[in-house]
This record gives C-alpha cells, sequence and structure tokens, in this order.
C-alpha cells in the first residue's frame, strides 16, 4: 500500500525555497517580467536544488508527502528550463539542453514506472495518480543517491547554470543599450533662440 500523499501544505511556498536566488521566477504570472537568460539562471539553480534534495530524502513511509512535493517541483522546474531555454539562441546552450533532453528520454521507462510521462518533445507531465499509487521504496530506486539519475541531473544543471552567467551579462549590456537609446529617443525637442537677423560680410 502507497504512503505517497499530496498533503495540505503550501507547494508554491515549498517551491519558492528552490528558486530562492529569485522568487519571482517561481511563479508564472511574474516570469514574463523576467529576461530569458535570468530565467535560464533561476531554473537551472532550482532544478539542480531538487535534483540534490530527491539524491538525499529518506524514502520512507513518513515522507509521503515530501516526496509527493519533491518530485511534482521537478516536473515544473524542468518545463520552466525547457520552455526558456528555447528562446535563447546559443549554441553551447543548444547543445546542452540537447543532452539534458536525451538524459530524460534514455531513462523514459524508468520515469514513466512512477507516474512521470515523457512526450515527444521531451516534456514532462506528471500523472498523479499513478505517482501516488508508488511506495516510496520504488520512487527512492530512482532518484536517491543509489542511482545515478539524481547524480547526472546535477551535473547536467550545473553546466547550464555556469552558461547563465555570461548569457546574462550580455543580456543586461542589451537592455542598457536600448534604455539608453530610449532616454536619447525621448529628449524633449527645443527650438533655436537664435536671431534671424540678416548678416552681410564685406565682398
Amino acid at each position: 500500500m502507497s504512503v505517497i500523499t499530496a498533503g495540505n501544505s503550501s507547494y508554491q511556498g515549498f517551491l519558492r525555497k528552490f528558486y530562492s536566488s529569485n522568487r519571482a521566477a517561481s511563479r508564472a504570472s511574474t516570469r514574463g517580467t523576467i529576461g530569458n537568460a535570468e530565467l535560464l539562471s533561476a531554473d537551472s539553480k532550482a532544478l539542480k536544488k531538487i535534483s540534490k534534495n530527491l539524491q538525499e530524502l529518506t524514502y520512507d513511509k513518513d515522507s509521503g508527502e515530501e516526496i509527493y512535493q519533491n518530485i511534482k517541483a521537478f516536473v515544473e522546474t524542468y518545463n520552466n528550463l525547457l520552455d526558456n531555454s528555447s528562446k535563447i539562441v546559443d549554441g553551447p546552450l543548444e547543445r546542452n539542453m540537447k543532452k539534458l533532453k536525451n538524459f530524460i528520454k534514455d531513462n523514459e521507462e524508468v520515469f514513466e514506472e512512477i507516474g512521470i510521462k515523457v512526450s515527444s518533445s521531451r516534456k514532462l507531465t506528471l500523472e498523479k495518480e499513478d505517482l501516488l499509487k508508488c511506495t516510496p521504496k520504488k520512487i527512492g530506486k530512482v532518484f536517491s543517491d543509489s542511482n545515478d539519475i539524481s547524480s547526472n541531473l546535477v551535473l547536467l544543471t550545473t553546466k547550464l547554470e555556469r552558461m547563465a552567467k555570461p548569457l546574462m551579462q550580455t543580456e543586461s549590456r542589451i537592455r542598457n543599450q536600448r534604455e539608453q537609446e530610449n532616454a536619447l529617443e525621448n529628449l524633449p525637442v527645443t527650438t533655436s533662440t537664435m536671431s534671424s537677423t540678416k548678416i552681410d560680410f564685406m565682398a
């Protein structure tokens, strides 16, 4: 019999802990106000923290709600990363994201055994009822320290986290240039006060 439960605690509050570097990035309502490179940094950091958390969890009957919240956060944060990274044009980033998506695809059967469906685009869907039927031990076989899945996720997200820094600097520089250009365009236009009196020079 499963002891995994959805629980009643605030999921949004739980998710914000992983997005501690940028809590606005944890909310769909405010993600649109954040630059793509900044979101890349926030998402990769959050997914790395969640992967570490899943690796270190105790998978027993007393951790049912915590296991559920972590799995839900893993799926949402991974999908955030996929959606946002696709908006950034950068060869090295695209190659590393491909590695992450291929890793997920390679472990598709393992994920689906615990209710995490992998689509053709490599996005994840959490089948809640299927997950709640699982025992903590079964989920632990996927994410605990005895398996390489969480360890590999930490390595892959660490690379993405490092790549985000120069992209953020470029994004910030472009934003500042645009703000300066807009400021110049919005300067008030003043008319000259010079007299229009005719001046004749000697021949």
